[in-house]
């Protein structure tokens, strides 16, 4: 996609597209969901032809963080690339751009709807 602001800048949104073929988050993670087959997405924003922010798709959500602060991948010296790392969740295919616990909010009220998924 390409979109000029008010101000003349020139923006270009890069999306990388994944297919997951199964979300066993329930086993995995001691989590409630447990499908097969997903889409999640990580999308690179440019400004002006230069790296901006990029945001990562988590469950129908997101998150978008400033292309300074992502952690970039290294080459075969250790040196930084320009590529940003992404972090799937554990048995899951959120995608984060750190490698931390992230724990989940309760969605539900204990009872019914854990005798039911379990």
């Amino acid at each position: 996609m390409r979109e000029q602001d008010e101000e003349g800048n020139d923006w270009t949104i890069l999306q990388y597209h994944f297919f997951y073929a199964f979300n066993d988050w329930r086993l995995a993670a001691n989590g409630m969901n447990h499908h097969e087959g997903d889409w999640e997405l990580a999308a690179v924003y440019l400004r002006n032809d230069t790296p901006y922010a990029a945001m990562f798709s988590q469950h129908g959500a997101g998150d978008i963080e400033k292309w300074e602060s992502l952690r970039k991948a290294q080459d075969d010296h250790g040196n930084p690339t320009n590529h940003p790392v992404i972090y799937v969740a554990l048995g899951s295919h959120a995608n984060y751009s750190r490698p931390e616990v992230i724990r989940s909010p309760s969605l539900y009220q204990k009872g019914f709807v854990q005798r039911f998924m379990y």
